[in-house]
Parts: C-alpha cells; sequence; structure tokens
C-alpha cells in the first residue's frame, strides 16, 4: 500500500512550528485530516516552512460524544473551568489536566492554538492517559514517520501558488469552529435578558444611546453582546475601569456570539500594536481602560460606524466626565459625536440614577427592567441573610477576626472575601488570620489579594510561610468548597466573577454607595444548580460589625448596607439580626430567640432610627423640606400640618410621589393614611367606569352630583393624579370627557 495513502487516510492530532517560533518556544497544535497538506496550508501564513514535532492517529468509540475536532477539547474546554466541570460530571473522571494545561495556552496573531514548549510534556500526557478515558484511542507516529511527512511536505512546497488569501482562511475557520461547537455549551438567552434587549434595541434605533442598569451576575454582557450581534457595526470599542474586565469583554465565549467575524485587540496588552491593528481590513473589536482614553483618542478619532460601549460606566464617567464634557475634546467626542459614532451603551449595576436621568442627552433612557429582588425572587441570583454585630472597642483588634470566624464557621460557608478600602488594613486582618491558621485555631486558609507594589516587596511577607501561594488569585478559585477567606481592596469590587463566594465581610466603616452594591454583588451569582442554571442552595451571608466607639461614624456602613439590602434587596428589617460577639451559645441557623442576641437597646434603637431616616431621604429630597416631629406621627409641610386624608392626597398628588416610595419608608404614617383611602374606594379603572356606566354619569359636572349614590366612588376633591397614581396614565376627568357613550366594557 502506498505509504502517503497509508499515513494520511485518518484523524490527527498535531504539534507543529516555524523556526522562528521554535526559537520563542511556542509550538501549534491543531486537528487535520490532511497530514501533508495541513502544513502547505498553513505556509501560506508564514514566511518559514513549517514543520510537524508530533503527531498522533485518533479515532473515537461509541462513548464519545464531542467535538468532531479533537483539538477543541485543548482550545475550548481546558480554557474553561465550567466546561471542565461539565465534562467531569458527563464522564465521572477528574479532569485536573485540563486545568493544568490552562496557564500553557497562549494566543498568538488572534490565534488561540498555541501552547508553550513547557506545557507539551502535559499535552502529551493528556493524549495518551485522559483522551481514552473520553472515548479517543491513539498512535503516537514514529520519528522516521514525520520525518517521512515533514520531506515529503517540503518537496511538495516547492514552486506552489497562494490560492487563498489569509483573511479568507481565518473566516473559513472560525465559520466551521462555530457550526461544530455542541449546543449545550453555547450560552441561552434568559427572558428576562430578552427582554432587555429588545428594549434596548428599540431604544437605540430611536435615540443610538441607552443606559443598562442590572444587577452583577444577571448577564450586562451577554446582554450587550446580544445587541452587537444584531447591528453589526464596523469598530467596537468597550471602555471600562479594569483591565480584567477588558479581557473578559473579548473572552471567547462573547466572541462567538458575533459568528467570529471580529478581530479582537486589548489595548492594555498592545498599546504599540494598535496603529498596525487597525490598518487591517475586517471588523474588529477593541478593549481599553477608560483612563487610557487620552492615548487611543488620536487613533480612534477618525474611525466610523463606531459602537462605544462604556462598561461600569458609574465609576468616573457618570462623575468627573459629565462635569468637564464642555472643556475637554476627547470626552466631548465619546460621550456626544454623532458623526463617527453610531451607538452608544453604558452598564453598570450601580448608576446614579438621579445624574443619568438628569443627563439623558448623553446616557439616553435607563433601561432597569429587572431589579435585583427579581432576580432573587426568580432564582437567577441567591437570596441574602445579614448578621450584625457589636463588640467593645477596648477589645476591638481582637474580636474582629474573631466574629469573622465565628460567623463563617457557624453559617457553614466555603469562600468568602473581606473588603478593605486599604491595603495596610487588609493586610493587617490576614495577618491575624495567618496567625490563626499556623496555631492550627482554624482551618480557613487566608489569601491576601491585592497585587499592588506592596504585594511585590517580599519585605513585607518574610515572616509569612504557607505551603500554597496565599497571593496568587487563581489558587483562591481553585479551592472549591475547601474554606477560604480572602482579604481583597477595591480593585476586586468589579470584573471578579466566583460563584462560589457565599460570605463578605465589610472591614472599613467609609465605603460609598456605589461600591457596597459591587461588593455584595461579589457574591449574589447563583450556584447554578437549579433548572436553567438558577440557584438551588446558596445563601450569601454579609458580616456586619459596629464597634462601640464615640466616633460618630460608628454605624455609617451599616447604615448604608441596610439601606441597600432593605430599600432595593427586600429584606425585612426585623430579619437583619444583631448579636453579641462574646455570646457563645447563639445559633445562626435556626434563629431561636433565646440565642438571638438583639444587641444594646440604645444601639439598636439608633441603628433603627438612622435606617429609618436614610430611607426616608430619597423621598425627602423630592418634596422640598419636611419637618418630622412629635415622633414621626405628625407632619409639617411649608409649615402646613399634615393631619387630614385630603391634605395627604393633596401632598402626595402635588409632589409625584408613587407608592413604592411611600411604603419604602416602614414609619411613614401618609403611608398608612393612603393605604386606608385606597381600601375604602376603587381600586381599578374598570370598577370606576362600570360605576359610572350603572349610574349614568357621562361627565365630571355630572360626576359631581351622582358619585355619592355609590359609596365606593371617591368625592369629588380626591380625584387627582396623587390618589389614582397607581393606575398608569389614569386621569378620570379627561376619562369622563372621552366617554360619553361607554357601550359595552
Amino acid at each position: 500500500m502506498n505509504e502517503e495513502f497509508y499515513i494520511n487516510n485518518g484523524k490527527y492530532f498535531y504539534l507543529m512550528h516555524t523556526e522562528a517560533e521554535l526559537k520563542l518556544g511556542n509550538f501549534k497544535y491543531g486537528f487535520t485530516k490532511r497530514v501533508f497538506q495541513r502544513p502547505l496550508d498553513s505556509m501560506e501564513q508564514h514566511s518559514h516552512p513549517l514543520e510537524y514535532h508530533m503527531l498522533f492517529k485518533l479515532s473515537e468509540t461509541n462513548n464519545y460524544n464531542l467535538f468532531e475536532e479533537f483539538d477543541k477539547l485543548i482550545s475550548i474546554i481546558c480554557r474553561n473551568n465550567d466546561y471542565i466541570k461539565e465534562l467531569e460530571k458527563l464522564y465521572d473522571i477528574n479532569l485536573d489536566e485540563f486545568r493544568n494545561i490552562s496557564t500553557y495556552l497562549i494566543e498568538e496573531n488572534g490565534g488561540t492554538e498555541f501552547i508553550r514548549k513547557d506545557g507539551i510534556p502535559l499535552l502529551e500526557n493528556i493524549i495518551i492517559n485522559i483522551f481514552p478515558k473520553l472515548g479517543i484511542t491513539f498512535k503516537k507516529l514514529s520519528e522516521s514517520e514525520l520525518e517521512f511527512i515533514n520531506n515529503n511536505v517540503k518537496r511538495k512546497n516547492k514552486n506552489r501558488k497562494h490560492e487563498k488569501n489569509l483573511e479568507y482562511q481565518q473566516k473559513m475557520r472560525a465559520i466551521t469552529d462555530l457550526i461544530n461547537e455542541p449546543k449545550k455549551m453555547q450560552l441561552q438567552i434568559r427572558d428576562y435578558q430578552n427582554d432587555i434587549k429588545n428594549k434596548v434595541i428599540e431604544e437605540l434605533n430611536k435615540y443610538n444611546k441607552c443606559y443598562i442598569e442590572l444587577a452583577t451576575g444577571a448577564g450586562k454582557t451577554f446582554i450587550v453582546f446580544s445587541i452587537l450581534s444584531h447591528f453589526k457595526p464596523d469598530i467596537i470599542i468597550c471602555f471600562s475601569p479594569r483591565i480584567k474586565i477588558n479581557e473578559q469583554n473579548i473572552s471567547r465565549k462573547y466572541l462567538n456570539m458575533l459568528d467570529n467575524e471580529y478581530e479582537s485587540f486589548n489595548y492594555s496588552d498592545k498599546k504599540n500594536d494598535i496603529e498596525s491593528f487597525l490598518e487591517k481590513p475586517g471588523k474588529k473589536i477593541i478593549t481599553c481602560c477608560i483612563t487610557s482614553i487620552k492615548h487611543i483618542y488620536k487613533y480612534i478619532k477618525n474611525l466610523k460606524d463606531m459602537f462605544i460601549w462604556c462598561d461600569e460606566a458609574h465609576w468616573g464617567i457618570e462623575g468627573a466626565w459629565i462635569d468637564v464634557i464642555e472643556d475637554n475634546e476627547i470626552k466631548k467626542f465619546i460621550l456626544s459625536d454623532k458623526t463617527n459614532i453610531s451607538y452608544r451603551i453604558f452598564t453598570s449595576a450601580s448608576p446614579d440614577s438621579t445624574k443619568v436621568k438628569e443627563n439623558a442627552n448623553i446616557f439616553g433612557n435607563l433601561i432597569n427592567l429587572k431589579t435585583t429582588k427579581d432576580l432573587i425572587e426568580s432564582g437567577w441570583l441567591c437570596p441574602i441573610k445579614s448578621y450584625i454585630f457589636e463588640t467593645n472597642s477596648k477589645s476591638e483588634d481582637v474580636n474582629y477576626i474573631t466574629y469573622l470566624f465565628d460567623c463563617f464557621e457557624k453559617t457553614n460557608r466555603n469562600c468568602g472575601f473581606s473588603f478593605h478600602n486599604l491595603v495596610s488594613h487588609a493586610y493587617e486582618l490576614f495577618n491575624k488570620h495567618y496567625s490563626e491558621y499556623k496555631e492550627g485555631n482554624t482551618d480557613i486558609k487566608p489569601f491576601l489579594l491585592i497585587n499592588d507594589d506592596f504585594a511585590k516587596n517580599p519585605n513585607n511577607f518574610k515572616d509569612i510561610d504557607l505551603d500554597y501561594d496565599y497571593k496568587s488569585e487563581t489558587e483562591f478559585g481553585k479551592l472549591g468548597e475547601q474554606k477560604h477567606i480572602g482579604y481583597v481592596v477595591k480593585r476586586y469590587d468589579m470584573g471578579y466573577d466566583n460563584k462560589l463566594i457565599d460570605f463578605i465581610f465589610f472591614g472599613d466603616p467609609k465605603t460609598s454607595d456605589k461600591d457596597i452594591k459591587q461588593c455584595i454583588g461579589r457574591g449574589t451569582r447563583s450556584d447554578q444548580l437549579g433548572p436553567e442554571g438558577r440557584n438551588k442552595d446558596k445563601e450569601l451571608i454579609i458580616c456586619l460589625p459596629v464597634f462601640l466607639t464615640n466616633k460618630e461614624d460608628k454605624f455609617m456602613i451599616i447604615i448604608k448596607i441596610l439601606r441597600y439590602l432593605i430599600h432595593e434587596i427586600g429584606i425585612d428589617i426585623e430579619e437583619v439580626m444583631m448579636k453579641k460577639n462574646n455570646n457563645e451559645n447563639h445559633n445562626y441557623e435556626t434563629g431561636d430567640q433565646e440565642d438571638i442576641y438583639n444587641g444594646s437597646n440604645e444601639n439598636k434603637a439608633i441603628i433603627l432610627d438612622l435606617l429609618d431616616l436614610e430611607l426616608f431621604e430619597g423621598i425627602k429630597c423630592k418634596f422640598q423640606k419636611l419637618i418630622i416631629f412629635e415622633n414621626k406621627k405628625r407632619y409639617k409641610y411649608n409649615q402646613e400640618l399634615i393631619d387630614t386624608k385630603r391634605k395627604c392626597l393633596e401632598f402626595i398628588g402635588n409632589n409625584k410621589i408613587n407608592d413604592q416610595e411611600i411604603y419604602n419608608w416602614q414609619k411613614f404614617c401618609l403611608g398608612n393614611m393612603y393605604e386606608e383611602i385606597k381600601n375604602q374606594y376603587y381600586n381599578t379603572k374598570q370598577d370606576i367606569l362600570m360605576a359610572c356606566k350603572r349610574l349614568n354619569i357621562t361627565g365630571f359636572e355630572n360626576y359631581k352630583s351622582l358619585y355619592k349614590k355609590d359609596q365606593k366612588l371617591p368625592p369629588e376633591d380626591y380625584i387627582n393624579e396623587g390618589f389614582y397614581n397607581y393606575i398608569p396614565n389614569f386621569n378620570l376627568t379627561s376619562l369622563l370627557e372621552e366617554t360619553a357613550d361607554y357601550g359595552d366594557i
């Protein structure tokens, strides 16, 4: 039999290289059915000839049901831990080798099928020992067979003409990859995501801009890429405040959503290559830190059909940018140009809604169709429980770590974050944790995740002796359900995704409202064990310390966090337990009354009082000046006492206060008064119309004389937008004038 025919007849996993790549220690891997033709195809892309370094002839058994191109097990599966877990469940095997090899996989010139030389032994081990467990048999070709193939390829390459250009080959391979990707590994859009997508597309078609508000973990990036896939602009530029977010926003799973038509470029990694990248033909997507805008501006200001996406727009853009837009050419271009920029999207889990609405000419309309509370109730995010602790300032240093351990252990947590504003604060608490760990007082592994000059200075850690990389984010993420806590700073409030985080501790009192939302968002991702990837068992615990000091700001962090949890998440204030740290008998799981210590009455009263005032601030700002007196049971507005139902309605109507704002404040007596009125009279448009038809009421003057015949119809002086603001677009006067003849209702 012809030896070339024998070798060429089959499926092969290969490693090959050019002379230049060999010097760099990089090898290209892949799959082919044409071992003699594959190097010739690649030579169109390289000035140097290619040679095979290693070849395996592979075939699948009946147990194998994944990719036809075996190399995708490496290029796709090994780069995604969720895929690896899915494969482990499918085959009931351990695939740590898949996780370990990801550190050796590299990208080169836009390609993902490259591996460093020092990773080849692990790759060979995977093919020989792991592939058979997946249902793949193999035969490694000998050195003589490799030599025969390489020599044959060299002969065929002589005088060979180039038939296809590089761009065509890349597109064809990308399309083939997309078609052959298993359906189970393609992202599926959720109903609420589809609703948001459609609403945003509608907004962009009308106004060319909008702002998406959606909780962390609910799929903002997925929604944005669904929208980008709809518009398919020539240039997509994504600005964000973090390098890690830049990397995530052009990851393979999102680029696949664009049908692999776009070549990606991370300005944070390759600043010097931006000009050559923009000169290439084809559609492009660029990610860049918002702080680098002044450097990239000169390269993009003349580009056409740009789609600008400002991710985490609450950071920088809402504040500093808006304030100086008219005086800054670059920021004005990014936020208001209409010639070169076709569309703009802003996204965040914690926008300043007031500022966004005040600057709708820049941001467009704020789209917030799903609240965090909605997502928790529907299982797309996990529920939250908060514990407040009280400790004496004299033993503050000791108790800080003690009750952190206490809460973590007794609530059966596995993975925690302790947030700090300063590196020194994070290091201090990490050091206390380390001492307890080394002395055997706890089995919770401590990590210090700060990644700055402090972490790079070995003198700061000369006394730390641990048998694992306690400063590694990767190591932290690999521990799974082993108990571990990371002491982190602000850089981890955005862009870090780990669904195992089930415990958050706030160690510093000075934290902004936006930071609180972002920090809590690190732990609200679902465990994905329920139907459709919803939450099944996970619950996020938030630990809040209160130190009994004389400082006025001792409750600052408590009030801000509780305001968010109660106002936006919907937690009942009574569910927030206050425990004293030196009570050894309390039970976190049962919440038995004899186990719950409610703190000193004085401090509990202060917290509740401050909480009420804080929750009420959002309403108070809407009607200028409200004087509260006599234990919050009566109110004055512009020096006029509000003490009747009629005055209550006038007050609510004149200031356009909606139901949600009224009921958000639990001790708002106007809310009780308003509820009493609502229960006394008809509550729906149809009920009102039916009563009017029955009494033959055909106009407002007629209504004044006839409404008393039905006691469920409100008096004429109650008919205003304030009373019926819970019925959308309802105006009884206009309705009666337009409906002289009702007919059938």
